[in-house]
């Protein structure tokens, strides 16, 4: 997974330089911060020399069985290499002059810094590249040669053009989506599709707001399936460190969208005409010392209806959220039906909310984070990074969260995604806690 910060002034530098984004980082702080810097002074010195446009780039590389590290990249014109060389030299504190060889149109540079570890580098047509990682300088050597920098990439145009004029600070985010979350569709779609989201900073919590024109069948859930919800922290236990919200327009519709290409049985017709209001997944933590965990779904029938053991039974519906052989429910005395695939998942999760152990409760830092959210939205993510960022989202998750949704590295503390939809664009923001 990669992120990529776009900057397109100073003023986005001092505000990432004077927030707390570092801290939702903590394995690529010390390159960040060290290229955050190096960046704002290069503003300084090179302003002139700037166009006004987006200039400067910081990549997050988060590589499976790699060291974390970052890249990047700052335009500061077609004159200024040996400045540059000058400057970088200053900043590393070192008395080396940097190794430089010429590969076609580019110059490539090393400094050895005093600690013994190199920093690597090169310019090519007024702009400069800078990381410690050997293996990402090549790699972006190779894009720039063959024009497949992110500047050439369509989708990454696109959305650019998503943001607005006076945003100082852009969040970059992308990664190859498998929908079958949200359909069973055969036709699903697994493109990889660069979103634009801007970064803005309040007291203790950080803002990643935007917008994207979803593929499908994502595009169809929002629009069609989907409806708008209203986000209740008093439904989800306390102990949920992990939980999505659909919001329901007709259970009949969307019960099909899961079903495309199952044999339905009757049981299951019976249970699609049974819903309304909306759909909850929990992921809950069984015990405090380890992450042995349930997943409990919550439905809201229209009635009581006596034939919902047999429907629950023989859903293949509900086993295709489940993933287990047996389902069990319980039903509650105001209609909430919660079902799972362990007894005691049910009967626990029940008891919470009955005892008022709820986020709204005993979450006071992630209800909150609900009172931000809008209040028609039509779908809503929402966790514990603390736990996300150290065991990952959920098995069920992988390769299936839209592209707006932060990765697990990213997370510090609680956070929230909303998406709503406005005709086929759709509206996904999150909101970090620090």
């Amino acid at each position: 997974m990669t992120l990529l910060i776009g900057v397109k002034d100073k003023e986005g530098l001092y505000e990432l330089s004077q927030n707390n984004f570092g801290n939702y980082i903590s394995e690529n702080r010390t390159i960040y911060d060290t290229l955050l810097t190096i960046s704002i002074q290069l503003k300084e010195i090179f302003q002139a020399d700037l166009p006004n446009k987006e200039n400067a780039f910081i990549c997050l590389h988060n590589r499976m069985n790699h060291s974390p590290s970052a890249t990047l990249w700052h335009y500061v014109g077609n004159n200024n290499f040996k400045k540059i060389l000058l400057f970088l030299q200053k900043k590393f504190e070192t008395s080396f002059k940097p190794v430089v060889q010429e590969l076609n149109d580019f110059k490539i540079f090393q400094y050895s810094l005093p600690n013994g570890q190199f920093f690597f580098g090169f310019f090519h047509n007024g702009t400069i590249c800078l990381t410690q990682d050997y293996h990402i300088l090549r790699q972006s050597i190779h894009s720039f040669s063959d024009n497949k920098s992110i500047e050439h990439n369509l989708s990454f145009q696109q959305a650019s053009a998503t943001i607005g004029k006076s945003v100082h600070t852009i969040l970059y985010n992308t990664n190859a989506v498998d929908y079958e979350l949200y359909t069973n569709n055969n036709n699903q779609s697994k493109n990889k599709q660069w979103i634009a989201q801007e970064l803005s900073f309040d007291k203790n919590k950080t803002w990643i707001t935007g917008m994207i024109i979803p593929e499908q069948p994502l595009e169809t859930l929002i629009n069609k399936i989907t409806n708008g919800c209203e986000p209740d922290p008093y439904i989800f236990s306390s102990r949920t460190y992990f939980g999505i919200r659909y919001g329901i327009k007709e259970l009949k519709s969307f019960w099909k969208q899961f079903s495309n290409g199952k044999n339905l049985t009757s049981t299951d017709s019976i249970l699609m005409e049974t819903g309304r209001g909306s759909f909850n997944i929990a992921w809950n933590i069984v015990t405090d010392s380890t992450l042995q965990t349930n997943k409990v779904i919550t439905l809201y029938p229209k009635d009581s209806i006596p034939q919902i053991p047999s429907i629950l039974t023989n859903s293949n519906l509900l086993n295709y959220f489940l993933d287990g052989d047996s389902i069990y429910f319980s039903l509650s005395e105001d209609n909430r039906l919660y079902i799972s695939n362990t007894f005691d998942a049910t009967q626990h999760y029940a008891q919470d909310i009955k005892n008022g152990n709820t986020i709204a409760l005993k979450q006071k830092t992630l209800s909150q984070l609900f009172s931000q959210v809008g209040g028609n939205v039509n779908l809503l993510f929402f966790g514990n990074g603390v736990l996300l960022k150290k065991h990952g989202y959920p098995s069920l998750m992988k390769n299936r969260l839209p592209g707006c949704m932060p990765p697990n590295f990213l997370l510090s503390n609680y956070f929230i995604t909303e998406m709503a939809s406005e005709g086929k664009v759709v509206y996904c923001n999150t909101i970090m806690s620090e």
